[in-house]
């Protein structure tokens, strides 16, 4: 049997990859290709496309989509409203038989990620998209203009007369959004820095797999009550919208592309630099320098939630510490400033030797004198009633020896007593019915 390469794997998302083991955690993401269980009961065929050669063949898929096949399509990045640089992308469509994910990742494939440019740029194969904004960045990083765009925003104006703040908005009012959706994408707004994580954890790919999923189906729901609300002709109507949206967007990246404002953004790839790589701290700015202090605090093995705290909290004890030290001169430092114990007996054996021993404060107060009017004990007598009970009665010893018996033997003493007691009361109680029967038996 022939082996297969890594481009090849199959396996599922329960079935991935396990750790290398502290220090050989790989920094790179691996091409694959499964099968997912959606929450709807539906399988969808997942393609990771992480390298030139699988990059390929699924432009070559996307390529040969017919124009009526309905695609839909989202990116996910690190600050994409001021042009940060995208981190993935997700594109899924029906192609009769089963439903296809693909999950490129944009860190890796850079610029050869232009060969999906005629499957984008392609208007006869409707792309359904939620943010407009991917048109502006698409075209002032790579010079892409989307066409064929199906702005799910505009379809939810014309429908519910309001727009759709967010994504999870529109997929709540379509009935495709399943019970944890919010809070999963709560979460990633929360966190975006998880989309560079490489490799994307299990978790990361189960959010980008199902969300663009859920999107993909919520198109059929807008175009189905357009055509039932507004009339055959609204979903064209949107098409035309959409098309106008998309055109001015993408004209607005196109300027920032030509002025030459197409720079990735400084905070992802400060962040970039500090997860796969020390700076060199030499030459970079002493803001550049510091933040490196944030990869330490990721640990091998940690969860993208749990490295993700990690780099918040050390991002802000690492911003406060390194203002104290930059105040005083002195480089950051990352521990606790409380000194050691060795340090401690330096100082003090220091403080002894040079013969400066600071002076010991002793308590110079003594205790009260005893009244006058209670010198003598026998003639201080309590002239209230309600303080006799506080007298302090001399104790005699021999009161408290007791009998000498045990803890037992009193205890049978006691029952004794109450058998005792209890046979009188029985003897008592036959005598008072004897006498109320003879009694009863005169009246007679």
């Amino acid at each position: 049997m022939e082996r297969r390469n890594s481009v090849e794997r199959r396996h599922s998302l329960e079935r991935r990859p396990k750790s290398l083991g502290p220090g050989i955690r790989p920094q790179v993401q691996v091409s694959e290709i499964w099968q997912h269980r959606l929450p709807s009961g539906g399988n969808v065929q997942v393609c990771l496309v992480a390298d030139q050669q699988m990059l390929n063949q699924a432009a070559y898929r996307l390529n040969m989509l017919r124009p009526e096949t309905v695609t839909a399509m989202d990116f996910q990045g690190i600050n994409l409203a001021n042009g940060g640089r995208l981190c993935l992308g997700q594109i899924v469509y029906h192609d009769g038989v089963n439903l296809n994910c693909f999950l490129f990742d944009m860190i890796q494939l850079g610029d050869s990620f232009q060969v999906l440019m005629p499957f984008l740029q392609n208007g006869q194969v409707s792309k359904l998209i939620f943010d407009v904004q991917h048109a502006k960045t698409l075209a002032q990083q790579f010079g892409i203009t989307l066409a064929g765009i199906f702005l799910a925003p505009c379809a939810f104006e014309m429908l519910a007369s309001r727009p759709a703040s967010t994504m999870i908005d529109l997929l709540e009012w379509c009935g495709v959004a399943p019970p944890f959706a919010r809070s999963e994408a709560l979460m990633m707004e929360r966190a975006p820095e998880l989309w560079s994580h490489r490799p994307l954890a299990k978790d990361t790919l189960v959010v980008g797999v199902q969300s663009i999923c859920y999107l993909h189906a919520a198109g059929h729901v807008l175009w189905m009550r357009l055509r039932s609300t507004c009339g055959p002709n609204a979903g064209h109507m949107v098409l035309n919208n959409s098309h106008t949206r998309v055109q001015t967007v993408a004209a607005v990246g196109w300027q920032l592309r030509q002025a030459g404002q197409d720079a990735p953004d400084p905070e992802l790839n400060d962040w970039l630099a500090r997860r796969f790589g020390k700076p060199d701290t030499s030459t970079t700015e002493p803001e550049v320098a510091d933040n490196y202090e944030l990869n330490t605090a990721v640990r091998e093995g940690d969860s993208p939630r749990t490295a993700s705290w990690r780099a918040t909290v050390a991002k802000v004890q690492g911003s406060s510490s390194r203002a104290v030290s930059r105040s005083a001169g002195e480089p950051s430092r990352q521990r606790s400033s409380s000194p050691t114990l060795e340090s401690w007996i330096a100082r003090r054996n220091a403080v002894f030797k040079s013969g400066d021993q600071p002076k010991v404060h002793r308590a110079t107060s003594l205790p009260p004198r005893p009244s006058e009017f209670i010198k003598d004990n026998e003639s201080f007598k309590p002239t209230s009633p309600t303080m006799e009970p506080f007298r302090m009665a001399s104790l005699n010893l021999d009161q408290l020896a007791g009998d000498g018996r045990t803890w037992a033997e009193m205890l049978d003493d006691e029952r004794a007593g109450e058998d005792a007691l209890f046979k009188d009361l029985q003897k008592e109680e036959q005598r008072r019915l004897a006498q109320a029967e003879g009694e009863a038996n005169i009246a007679q």
